[in-house]
């Protein structure tokens, strides 16, 4: 429990005071001093922090070394977290079949081995994605399970969204349908609306339309700031596509006022479509000009629809709008 954890002396919220002040030096001599005092929690935890100071100011080397030795102190909770941290920092740099590859591996499933309640999970989830990035597709699931299998409450979560992406590019639909309805019952406030709004283009794609559009709606009913306006985007399109031009419009226009600095200007234009193919074409440029506020790129792309608006050239209500598909999922 996190109840049971050591908890930061004085002198280490004096460097993380520091930090905030932005007078990095004087905060690495401070958790110097710590780590030189040889407590058996607070320096292995000023060591960490150390590190973190160290590559803030561009020293790298020296910080994978201090975290290597928090590593080897084997403590409880911080030798976890230190090896988590370079596992981290040689995925970065890591190219397939590299060196570092095989440190990050290493250091990875260290911590998995720690058992650690949190660290643990975590690792296996980075494993997983290290694997997934080299296409290591039955290893990377094995590592996603692992962390699902923890039962983590945000670790666990997110293994599932990126182990459904691996069956979605593995095309293994029923798979990843099962693993996004398991990630949106877990009620996560991030991997739940996500997995809603991923699980409509799944089933979108499989010609399940009324099945993607409930589950477009109940992302949107999250109001998750990031995926509750992209799966409106969805929903809108395809109501447009389906003749409920109404729904359609009022869907857009709600994702137009929340000022998503990307689903927004899309929304604007595809209401602009819409308008457009309605014979309403001073509302069409309306739209158009307001996706043109949210910058260059959107006032490229409504520049030209304003063109062929005048020009009479009108696009065919419910068309996705040229270059933006329809939100596909990003394993981010």
């Amino acid at each position: 429990m996190a109840s049971d954890r050591p908890q930061p002396p004085p002198t280490l919220d004096r460097a993380l005071g520091l930090l905030d002040e932005g007078r990095p030096e004087e905060a690495e001599a401070v958790l110097r001093q710590v780590v030189d005092s040889g407590h058996p929690d607070h320096a292995p935890h000023a060591a960490i922090l150390l590190g973190a100071v160290l590559m803030l100011r561009d020293q790298p080397e020296d910080a994978v070394q201090v975290w290597h030795r928090v590593v080897q102190t084997g403590h409880r909770e911080h030798a976890p977290w230190a090896a988590l941290i370079l596992g981290q920092e040689y995925a970065e740099q890591c190219d397939l079949g590299s060196p570092k590859q095989a440190e990050a591996e290493a250091a990875y499933h260290w911590v998995i081995d720690s058992g650690h309640p949190d660290h643990a999970p975590a690792a296996a989830l980075h494993l997983g994605n290290l694997w997934a990035r080299w296409g290591s597709v039955d290893t990377a699931e094995q590592a996603y399970r692992r962390a699902i299998d923890s039962g983590h409450a945000d670790h666990a979560p997110e293994a599932m969204i990126q182990l459904a992406l691996l069956f979605e590019g593995g095309r293994r639909t029923p798979e990843a349908e099962a693993i996004y309805r398991r990630a949106a019952e877990s009620g996560h406030a991030d991997a739940a609306p996500r997995a809603e709004r991923n699980l409509g283009f799944v089933l979108e794609a499989a010609g399940r339309t009324a099945d993607a559009e409930a589950a477009y709606g109940r992302a949107v009913a999250s109001g998750h700031p990031a995926f509750a306006p992209s799966a409106a985007g969805n929903l809108a399109r395809l109501h447009a596509a389906a003749g409920r031009t109404e729904e359609a419009i009022a869907t857009y226009r709600q994702i137009v006022d929340v000022d998503h600095p990307h689903e927004s200007p899309l929304a604007a234009i595809a209401l602009g479509h819409i308008y457009a193919a309605a014979g309403r074409p001073d509302d069409a440029d309306g739209m158009y000009r307001r996706a043109m506020e949210f910058g260059p790129y959107y006032e490229t792309l409504a520049a030209g629809a304003v063109e062929r608006l005048h020009t009479e050239e009108v696009p065919l209500s419910g068309q996705p709008v040229k270059g933006s598909g329809p939100n596909r999922p990003q394993a981010t």
